[in-house]
């Protein structure tokens, strides 16, 4: 009869336990999961709904007729940012360092950035992220850290990764020009307000450039018009009385060159919001009116606005307005959604013309198979197919 010696057990066992401890180690480190696929060249939108505190997520895909071609559900939180790089969709969490990569194929890859060196990066969540030149800027909300505030910028140079860590300030938006990254930050202790911090993207070095109106970049959008970056913000969120006659409200220019800034006092007619066109700058103002400025911040037109379809939506009792803007050739879009957190209404996209903000195209955002509300973290983008 074949026996097994105990030396020869151990090793048995020993050898089990080593390829069940691998294969337990491989099943966690794989990260990919099979969804539908998905044809992004087929695709205008993609709008990504998703809950703050819970796993649960769902992309609405809507083709180029605006009709709902598809919708994904996927294990994300707290989705802050859809950004097609590369042929791929990239998801990012607000809530935690667990982020997502969606491929044509179907194919979902869950990743976290990079682990810094310091204490609470590994769980660090995502301020925001946004496509740049041959790059994605990533960013990380890492927390209070031995007597400073600590945020990451993660980007490509040349193929080679930097991270670069800034203390005191939170960050909300960029844009990437000419080897350098400007960041639009707000001071974690408000002493400073809002300002534009350029990352020299070789050396991952970095300074400030500060407006003589701490709020000027406090909208937190950043509009590049050839080689100079404009902004504009209002202190309206540092006042308890909107109607405060100390409000103050400024359109800033930065010109990448020089690093020197300029900034028109809007005051008496608060800014809705800026786009771009034919290297030109639309300022859209409370009143109706669009201001046509050069791209050296010259005044070259006013307008009326004839339709006021998009005034009428932003201050209807039944909508909240994204504030972001998709760009795209000459028109933009604007996302809505139902203010009565109606889970199957969700909202709707508006479409507009740059010239007059006529409207163009309304397309909504209906869901058939979900039985509560999904828009606690909202982004969409606008697929140039």
């Amino acid at each position: 009869m074949f026996s097994i010696t105990e030396a020869k057990k151990k090793f048995i066992f020993v050898f089990m336990g080593v390829l069940l401890f691998l294969a337990a180690l491989l099943c966690s480190c794989s990260q990919t999961q099979k969804l539908l696929t998905i044809d992004f060249s087929s695709l205008q939108y993609v709008v990504s709904l998703s809950k703050d505190y819970e796993n649960k997520s769902i992309l609405v895909c809507i083709d180029q007729n605006g009709t709902i071609s598809q919708t994904i559900s996927f294990d994300g939180q707290g989705i802050n940012a859809v950004n097609y790089f590369e042929g791929n969709l990239y998801l990012h969490s607000s809530r935690e360092n667990r982020h997502f990569i969606l491929t044509g194929q179907g194919d979902l890859e869950t990743f976290s950035l990079d682990n810094i060196e310091l204490e609470g990066s590994d769980t660090a969540p995502s301020w925001f992220t946004t496509e740049g030149e041959n790059t994605l800027i990533e960013t990380m909300n890492i927390g209070y850290i031995n007597g400073h505030y600590e945020s990451a910028v993660i980007y490509q140079n040349n193929s080679q990764k930097r991270t670069v860590i800034i203390e005191d300030f939170c960050l909300e938006n960029a844009v990437d020009y000419n080897g350098k990254i400007y960041l639009n930050a707000s001071d974690y202790l408000g002493e400073r307000g809002n300002v534009i911090c350029v990352i020299d993207k070789p050396s991952g070095t970095y300074t400030f450039v500060q407006y003589s109106h701490g709020n000027t970049p406090a909208s937190g959008n950043l509009i590049r018009i050839k080689d100079k970056i404009f902004t504009y913000g209002n202190n309206a969120s540092y006042l308890k009385d909107m109607k405060e006659k100390s409000i103050t409200c400024t359109l800033g220019m930065l010109d990448t060159r020089s690093l020197k800034t300029t900034e028109v006092d809007y005051s008496t007619d608060f800014i809705n919001l800026c786009y771009s066109w034919s290297d030109k700058l639309y300022v859209v103002t409370e009143s109706g009116y669009i201001h046509i400025y050069s791209d050296d911040l010259t005044l070259l037109e006013t307008i009326q606005i004839d339709e006021m379809d998009y005034f009428d939506k932003i201050y209807s009792n039944n909508l909240i307005v994204y504030k972001k803007i998709a760009e795209h050739d000459d028109t933009f879009s604007v996302l809505f959604l139902n203010s009565d957190l109606d889970a199957h209404n969700v909202g709707f996209i508006q479409e507009y013309g740059k010239t007059d903000l006529h409207p163009i195209r309304k397309i909504d955002i209906s869901l058939s198979n979900v039985d509560e509300w999904m828009g606690e973290t909202v982004d969409f983008i606008y697929l140039n197919s």
